[in-house]
């Protein structure tokens, strides 16, 4: 994070300062909007989308940039996926809560598609970790957006574009009017600016599509082993993803 702040790195971050006192605390101004997990539901609304649309595109190029800029700064090389310490290598697994879930057809065809880019090589840098719509806030006026809530793990960089493209698809297949087409175009637009002076100038589509599958994994096994709703509304909310994760899960092996 000192490097962030004091290399001046445009990363969407409000205004912060790292002071060191018993511990390191950051400190962060308030960030402007509202977060796109607020917003996103309404621009997506039918009639709305086309208005909406015009704004959120350039706002989305915003994002690319900001994570561009964080990790062309804080580029550490072209190593392997499953180099010692990188977080995404960690996630090429399958564990045995959704083993239990999944055919076993299906289980293997994962356990493949993980081993096949344990060795690739691409950029490791610095990622926020969770570039999700929560942590995403979105001035609608101004256009302007912040990021919150940076992890900065180690890790290759398709990993922040990754779990960017899967939380916009996730928040609209869950809304029953949203259309695939929609997320389709805030991705692109995330995409058009992330590839310009990035470490990623083409965005490897069938690595970038694994790594997806790994990510999706990932939450399915949350869900299962690590969060017990504590409403009803959250035990809906959970229904209803793991149902999202497993149909995008098989429709992603499917097309690999």
């Amino acid at each position: 994070m000192r490097t962030v702040l004091e290399d001046e790195l445009s990363v969407g971050m409000p205004q912060s300062t790292l002071i060191q006192e018993d511990r390191y605390l950051l400190i962060m101004e308030s960030a402007d909007g509202r977060p796109l997990s607020w917003l996103i539901p309404i621009c997506l609304l039918p009639g709305l989308w086309r208005y909406f649309s015009r704004s959120l595109g350039p706002s989305t190029e915003q994002i690319g940039a900001a994570l561009q800029n964080l990790h062309a700064g804080t580029f550490d090389g072209i190593r392997p996926v499953d180099t010692p310490g990188c977080r995404m290598a960690n996630r090429l697994n399958v564990g045995s809560d959704v083993q239990d879930k999944l055919k076993k057809d299906t289980v293997r065809q994962l356990e493949s598609l993980f081993e096949e880019v344990r060795d690739e090589r691409l950029p490791h840098v610095q990622v926020h970790g969770d570039p999700t719509p929560h942590n995403i806030f979105w001035d609608i006026r101004s256009g302007e957006v912040n990021l919150i809530d940076f992890n900065l793990h180690p890790s290759v960089a398709a990993e922040d574009l990754v779990v960017f493209e899967a939380g916009i698809e996730l928040m609209t297949a869950r809304l029953p009017f949203g259309r695939p087409s929609q997320s389709e175009a805030i991705v692109d637009r995330f995409r058009l600016s992330y590839t310009t002076g990035g470490v990623h100038e083409t965005v490897p589509e069938r690595t970038v599509k694994i790594l997806k599958l790994a990510y999706y994994v990932h939450l399915l096994n949350k869900y299962f082993r690590h969060m017990t709703p504590n409403t009803s509304r959250e035990r809906v909310t959970q229904h209803i993803d793991r149902r999202i994760l497993k149909r995008k899960i098989r429709n992603l092996v499917s097309l690999l």
